[in-house]
């Protein structure tokens, strides 16, 4: 929700949040760079005490206001080297703390956790990743993880113990530490105090020795299809990376299969109603154990990645819409959380999932 202050961008000049009301005519993105004007069905007001919000800003100085569940739009960038202090859960063994320069590079390498399920048989890895903060020297990454492993009892020791590191007590002792230490409860008062949200980890990955490869994963991309739905915006897309050719069933053009590596194949569909592709999604996760992303297609470029307010780190690429009326990506260079008294308000506009608000585009 947003403080009484936030401009809501519309067909005319901003309008003040407080005065937004059912039937006003927002502007929100319509998908692939395209603006489109949208009608608020709905506000959502309530008065607040001590509530908490998050203050994000971008390089080019836009700024926003909102409580930490609201949902915006991000995308990491890799051309932006922190160092991450992340949260990490394995499936298998709990939680611990980490540090890691270009995490998402790190995690994409061919060489990530290599190793670690050779030879052993029907073994399956699940690991989530939450960035607790992106720091700009190894120092203050140093800090805020000692801090965390100290305040919380978090372990900061690799799940493998390995005798390439510096300090090593061996894997027996390395399992006894996470076997006496109650790490997913220390996890959950951590993510809690940085008001994150456990069910939304910053990345999700699982490794298995399985051959040949099969699907993990289902990714819903709004406004991510090629064609314009009759709603007059782009049709949703859902893509199934990995999944056997055997299980795939053709479903006449709207279904687009493209080989992929190891044997395995990426499935496409193309839903022009949105709440048909989440309910889609939704009963395919369910009856194959799929990991669910959800991202948009704002720009051009690569689409964003769904998440919390609070989610949302230094050195992240959001879209922005200038008073220009361009749109363009920025760099969030600051977040700052503060304490709030007074009116809050959600407007919402479902059609488009998102309205442009101090030019930013967020959730609605």
């Amino acid at each position: 929700m947003f403080p009484a202050g936030v401009k809501i961008y519309s067909d005319n000049e901003p309008i003040e949040v407080s005065e937004v009301h059912e039937k006003c005519i927002g502007v929100s993105g319509a998908g692939w760079s395209e603006i489109s004007k949208s009608e608020i069905e709905s506000v959502e007001s309530e008065e607040a005490e001590k509530k908490t919000l998050f203050t994000l800003t971008t390089l080019g100085g836009y700024k926003i206001s909102l409580t930490p569940e609201h949902t915006l739009f991000a995308r990491i960038d890799h051309g932006m080297k922190f160092f991450s202090v992340f949260l990490q859960e394995r499936s298998s063994v709990g939680f611990r703390l980490g540090i890691c320069y270009d995490l998402i590079g790190n995690l994409t390498s061919p060489s990530v956790c290599k190793g670690e399920i050779t030879g052993k048989e029907d073994i399956e890895i699940i690991d989530r990743y939450w960035i607790i903060e992106n720091a700009g020297n190894i120092n203050e990454a140093n800090f805020i993880q000692k801090l965390a492993v100290y305040r919380y009892g978090i372990p900061d020791i690799p799940f493998v113990a390995r005798v390439t590191d510096m300090v090593s007590i061996g894997q027996e002792y390395t399992k006894m530490i996470f076997d006496n230490i109650d790490s997913p409860s220390k996890a959950s008062e951590l993510l809690k105090d940085s008001y994150m949200f456990e069910n939304s980890p910053h990345v999700t990955m699982r490794l298995s020795s399985n051959e040949p490869p099969i699907s993990n994963s289902i990714q819903l991309t709004i406004f991510g299809g090629e064609e314009k739905s009759k709603t007059g915006t782009y049709s949703n897309l859902i893509q199934i990376s990995g999944a056997k050719e055997s299980n795939i069933k053709s479903e006449g053009s709207a279904v687009y299969k493209h080989p992929g590596r190891h044997g395995s194949w990426q499935l496409s569909i193309a839903r022009d109603d949105l709440e048909e592709a989440e309910l889609f999604v939704k009963t395919l996760s369910h009856l194959d154990n799929l990991e669910v992303v959800k991202k948009i297609q704002l720009t051009k470029k690569n689409p964003y990645y769904i998440m919390p307010a609070s989610h949302v780190k230094r050195g992240m690429m959001v879209p922005i819409l200038t008073l220009k009326g361009e749109l363009e990506e920025d760099i969030v260079e600051n977040v700052d959380v503060g304490e709030y008294d007074g009116m809050l308000y959600k407007p919402s506009a479902s059609k488009f999932r998102n309205i442009i608000a101090n030019g930013w585009f967020v959730g609605a």
